[in-house]
């Protein structure tokens, strides 16, 4: 709930940013102008919120397999595991991606309104 809080508050601030700017650059307050731009701003919030290293990084390891022998399961591994496995449930989650995916999704929400309305 707090993301989508926070994606509604950031993307209503970047409307009324792309409409300052726009008001500032043409001296005019055109909607089809600030429409475009907070499209373009949408899908560039969306491309930011996926980490495209890991895609690209597990991607690269497909296209290109290394084959391992079979090792049989050791105690002292399984309790590494086990003990990482724990302590990354402990760590706190990353909410910047999900409020970027917000924010985009309320964006273009907005301006597919401004589109139908206007």
């Amino acid at each position: 709930m707090r993301n989508i809080i926070y994606g509604l508050v950031i993307s209503i601030g970047v409307y009324i940013l792309i409409g300052l700017i726009t008001f500032l650059i043409t001296r005019e307050f055109s909607l089809e102008t600030i429409k475009m731009i907070a499209f373009g701003v949408a899908l560039v919030l969306f491309i930011s919120a996926f980490p495209l290293y890991k895609t690209v990084y597990h991607g690269s390891r497909i296209a290109n397999p290394t084959y391992t022998t079979y090792t049989p399961p050791d105690e002292h591994h399984q309790q590494k595991l086990q003990n990482d496995y724990e302590s990354s449930l402990k760590k706190p989650q990353n909410n910047l991606g999900g409020i970027l995916v917000w924010t985009a999704t309320l964006i273009i929400v907005f301006t597919i309104l401004l589109t139908v309305l206007f």
